[in-house]
């Protein structure tokens, strides 16, 4: 008998490990019933605007996005103000003060436009802003010189600045972003290196 017996200082020490496992087990609750709710909310809520609303997901864009601009978008204002016939004959959008400079197959044209107003006109699907004062269409990009200074050239060989706020964007987008083969010339190859 002696021997079976717990000492009163010893069911102190046992009799705390079970408050603190008791306590312990308490916490972990507390923790799935805060966190695992929020957790299916934030994914739901992720998948409705994957699946349903059409947000890209940038691991997906390089397969899902054609390589050519829609041709029944409704042609900006500012397009038709210029003069320009359909939205894939624009290659770039520079804003130069309270000006735009439009370039495309049409040459060079100069507007008095707002650059947040014309990008708010583009569909998203047409283009991507590559600077903060710039705006490039897809599938005319001849390449991209990278160095001290990145640049996007033009088909005609203008210029446009890459920022490097947009260089992951552009690199995520390269394949959209390449000049299209025409007809008799092979395809534009970009050597991007971020």
């Amino acid at each position: 008998g002696a021997m079976n017996q717990i000492s009163p200082r010893r069911a102190r020490v046992f009799g705390g490990a079970q408050v603190a496992a008791a306590s312990a087990w308490q916490e972990v609750l507390r923790f799935l019933f805060v966190n695992v709710p929020g957790a299916v909310i934030w994914i739901a809520l992720n998948l409705l605007f994957i699946a349903k609303l059409g947000f890209p997901v940038y691991g997906r864009l390089r397969e899902e996005m054609s390589t050519q601009a829609p041709e029944s978008s409704p042609l900006p204002d500012f397009c038709k103000g210029a003069g320009i016939g359909t939205l894939s004959d624009l290659w770039a959008i520079s804003a130069e003060e309270h000006y735009l400079r439009l370039r495309g197959r049409f040459g060079t044209k100069m507007i008095r436009h707002s650059f947040g107003t014309a990008l708010e006109q583009i569909p998203p699907d047409t283009g991507l802003q590559v600077h903060r004062s710039h705006w490039v269409a897809f599938g005319q990009v001849a390449g991209i010189e990278t160095g001290k200074v990145s640049q996007i050239v033009l088909p005609d060989g203008g210029l446009i600045p890459l920022s490097g706020r947009y260089q992951e964007a552009v690199r995520l987008t390269e394949d959209r972003l390449r000049l299209r083969a025409a007809a008799g010339h092979r395809p534009v190859s970009l050597t991007f290196q971020p």
